[in-house]
């Protein structure tokens, strides 16, 4: 995403207005009970949870994931849930970040990868007795 690139709030408006719905209307179909939220969501004075901005993404026909592409917050507050959670997340995160910059990638260029369809793993649902799923077709960011 470059700098040029529009703010969740103003994505988000452009993306109403081209749908004809007031900010009342879009309030009401995502189920948040103040329109002022979208009005200061919109200014970028309010951010919304994981939770409002699926509903907000439903409401506006739009995958998540592309609104979440505007949302350009370091996700500080949903890292740390994450890694007192289950700690390995820390470890992994590290080791991906470590990869990543070894290798001399950008974080654009880890994001067009990890936007690649992911690699196939053997068999439909990871078993049991395994403790990895064999994956095929590995990106060569993972390979040793």
């Amino acid at each position: 995403m470059s700098i040029e690139s529009p703010s969740l709030g103003e994505r988000i408006k452009t993306l109403r207005l081209e749908r004809g719905l007031s900010m009342r209307a879009l309030a009401q179909g995502a189920g948040l009970k103040s329109v002022a939220f979208v009005a200061d969501l919109e200014r970028g004075f309010r951010h919304p949870s994981a939770e409002v901005l699926a509903a907000l993404a439903r409401t506006l026909n739009q995958p998540l994931e592309s609104l979440r592409r505007y949302d350009l917050r370091p996700p500080v507050h949903e890292l740390r849930a994450l890694t007192i959670k289950d700690p390995n997340w820390a470890l992994a995160l590290r080791k991906l970040v470590d990869l990543t910059q070894s290798r001399g990638l950008t974080p654009d260029d880890l994001i067009r990868l990890l936007d690649k369809p992911l690699a196939r793993v053997a068999g439909s649902a990871r078993s049991s007795t395994s403790r990895a799923p064999a994956v095929a077709d590995t990106p060569p960011l993972f390979e040793n």
